[in-house]
């Protein structure tokens, strides 16, 4: 993608009449420098701007509350100085909390997590279940709630972008800022990353959109501009006239994501060919309810499945045929005959999932009840009455 710099305008233009100017002292004169070359990428005026204004007027509202003793720990409700070592919400708020309170604050959640967890559970039978699931416990952000993806308790102060360790508080700088360029890859359009890197001084909070000028295709690629990288795609507004599955083109005006269903309607068959509507063409594949019925391969039987496209298949009844419990094969039966029972146990599994059937070989289902009798013994590991198979009358233990 190419880009190209605008001619550099000053930082109050480039962030508009309503933004705030970078503020006074020794750290809002680099910030100035610093947001003056982002400003000199974005347009002085007119919507394609605006949006880039926004971004950094926010950038530039929360250095002013890190520099100013405005931002305070929501943990503790203390102010949040320089030189406070700190935690940063990276994937949600992006809002700064003490790093101890921070720490006190995941090692609660992840107790309350393990021990709802584990509250079932025996802690004479299962010793470390409770440690284990701490351990792997989520936490998260205690304003937006946002899980922290590692799942480990914060144990480093890192400074805005990431890149440096235990950043040293310098009056020069903006409060916990390492003073180097940011860095960070930047979202271009529809949120994916675009490539460019942020060009602002590490800073808090989320980077800008990206700046960059980019040629960019509108929906239906028929129109290319220049634009901004982290701009909005836009709409030539002509028909899209993309093809459709039908064979139509789409008549709406260019649009993102998918075409919407065709609109035309005609007369078409269900899938076995039993009956014609008159349906749109986005449901012209539709089934009339009603048995196939179509005369199988063996030429005795018919196809007995619900309206359905391509071929019916083999007859259900030809081939090697098997008892009514499966153990015996009458491989000499035709699809006309019907298959005898072998006189043995079925033993097919009954639905209990325990205990198989003591029927003769018979057709159908088995019984649905199982007429075996249990003892039931308390299991405390999954807190209810479990089943053990013995061949008595039915006891139950009381649990403890």
């Amino acid at each position: 993608m190419s880009a190209e710099a605008w001619p550099e305008p000053s930082v109050k233009s480039a962030l508009g009449d309503t933004a705030h100017a970078p503020h006074e002292g020794p750290s809002g004169e680099l910030t100035a420098t610093v947001l003056a070359e982002y400003a000199a990428q974005v347009a002085t005026a007119g919507a394609d701007g605006s949006d880039f204004s926004q971004g950094l007027g926010r950038v530039e509202e929360r250095l002013q509350n890190c520099d100013s003793n405005a931002c305070v720990c929501l943990v503790c409700l203390e102010v949040i100085h320089g030189e406070d070592p700190v935690w940063i919400c990276r994937e949600g708020c992006h809002d700064l909390f003490h790093l101890h309170c921070i720490q006190g604050w995941a090692r609660q959640q992840k107790q309350v997590a393990a021990e709802s967890a584990t509250r079932h559970l025996n802690p004479e039978r299962f010793p470390d279940a409770l440690s284990t699931r701490k351990e792997s416990a989520e936490w998260g952000c205690p304003k937006c709630r946002t899980p922290d993806s590692s799942t480990h308790i914060p144990t480093s102060y890192y400074c805005f972008c990431g890149k440096t360790l235990d950043p040293t508080f310098d009056p020069w700088l903006p409060a916990h800022s390492c003073g180097e360029k940011c860095g960070r890859e930047l979202l271009g359009r529809g949120g994916h990353a675009c490539g460019h890197s942020c060009m602002l001084l590490c800073h808090p909070g989320p980077c800008p959109p990206c700046p960059r000028l980019v040629e960019e295709s509108c929906h239906c690629g028929k129109v290319t501009r220049r634009q901004r990288c982290g701009q909005k795609s836009f709409s030539c507004g002509t028909v899209c006239g993309k093809g459709l599955s039908c064979g139509h083109n789409c008549p709406a005006a260019c649009h993102p994501d998918s075409c919407p269903p065709c609109e035309l309607t005609g007369e078409f068959s269900c899938k076995c060919g039993k009956e014609r509507r008159t349906v749109s063409c986005s449901e012209q594949v539709f089934e009339c309810g009603e048995v196939c019925g179509k005369p199988l391969a063996c030429g005795r039987h018919k196809c007995s499945k619900i309206c359905h496209y391509g071929d019916c298949g083999g007859c259900p009844m030809s081939g090697i045929r098997h008892c009514h419990c499966g153990k015996v094969e009458f491989p000499e039966l035709t699809c006309m005959d019907a298959a005898p029972s072998c006189g043995d146990t079925c033993g097919r599994w009954l639905p209990c999932g325990r205990h198989r059937c003591t029927d003769r070989c018979h057709p159908g289902d088995c019984a649905q009840a199982c007429r075996q009798r249990v003892t039931k013994v308390w299991e405390e590991s999954k807190g209810s009455y479990m089943p053990r198979d013995i061949h008595l009358l039915t006891q139950v233990h009381e649990p403890p």
